[in-house]
């Protein structure tokens, strides 16, 4: 099938690199990024050692037509390129947000027919050490769902992946999916920004521990408030399993502040802090961290 992988970052190149063993693939990239992926090709380092011919773009004008579209952009960016890929799937194809936070699909959907954007949630974890470059730290399964439940949609999204010999697996509460995965990001990534350290030392450390099982409570009471049935239900020991399995990974949150770029804390943090203040749950250490991270985002991004 043709594929598109709009954001070809760090999880955007892992995910175009394992499609491409049984795909037509094409990436969307930036800058220093897309040029060396152009000239030298995509190099993946870590879990596979590897270098990946895939074509490289910096715009899907005249691409034609996809059977499916990866959107693995920042958040921040989901606006973008929902719009960019209007026009651009085939009759029977998906979209599939791949990204950290809360609100993605639905803003896919403001573009593209609600019936072909699919969820999906993974813990898979890469990091870009520097153009080109991609290290692939963590491999694990994507989770797969719908707004509408059961679609034809996530059938082929699922049959794509599972071509390509990722492990998949669908969910009928993608919602539960989405926040249990957002409520952990909440409270891995801002602490290793604030504190730049790889994941691994949330649980080393016994003081960003607490602070990490603090805001996973706080999340948990958001989000039974608002009767979201998270799955799984233990966030903290979902938490407490990601940081080990994921120990010798950069978050993408310490990342972008460390290249000066903008995160995802409003998609993430601010997200539910949002919700929690609608229904009047006191988020203290979330709402600590995101001010922290805010307040380093703004000193990194303009210096």
């Amino acid at each position: 099938m043709r594929i598109l992988i709009f954001g070809a970052g760090a999880l955007g190149g892992v995910l175009g690199a394992l499609l491409s063993r049984a795909h037509d693939v094409r990436l969307i990239a930036r800058g220093e990024h897309l040029r060396i992926i152009q000239e030298h090709g995509l190099r993946l380092e870590g879990l596979i050692e590897d270098n990946f011919e895939i074509p490289a773009l910096e715009s899907i004008e005249d691409q034609g037509l996809f059977d499916a579209i990866f959107v693995t952009t920042k958040s921040y960016d989901t606006d973008v390129a929902a719009r960019c890929t209007v026009g651009h799937l085939s009759e029977n194809g998906c979209i599939i947000t791949l990204q950290n936070g809360i609100g993605n699909a639905e803003t896919l959907s403001q573009y593209h027919r609600i019936s072909s954007v699919v969820i999906g949630v993974t813990s898979m974890a890469a990091h870009r050490p520097r153009p080109g470059v991609i290290r692939y730290v963590s491999e694990n399964e994507i989770i797969l769902g719908s707004l509408i439940g059961k679609s034809s949609a996530r059938d082929t999204a699922e049959k794509i992946l599972r071509d390509a010999k990722i492990r998949v697996r669908t969910s009928e509460n993608i919602t539960g999916v989405i926040w249990s995965k957002a409520i952990v990001n909440a409270a891995i990534n801002p602490l290793t920004a604030i504190y730049r350290c790889e994941n691994g030392r949330i649980i080393e450390d016994k003081e960003l521990y607490a602070q990490a099982v603090a805001i996973c409570e706080e999340g948990m009471r958001v989000a039974a408030a608002k009767g979201i049935d998270l799955e799984p239900p233990d966030v903290i020991q979902y938490m407490s399993r990601i940081a080990t399995n994921t120990a010798k990974n950069r978050s993408s949150m310490l990342s972008d502040i460390e290249r000066g770029k903008r995160t995802e804390i409003d998609a993430i943090c601010g997200a539910i802090l949002r919700l929690g203040k609608e229904l009047r749950i006191d988020c203290p250490v979330l709402s600590r961290v995101y001010y922290a991270v805010k307040s380093i985002e703004r000193e990194s991004v303009h210096k």
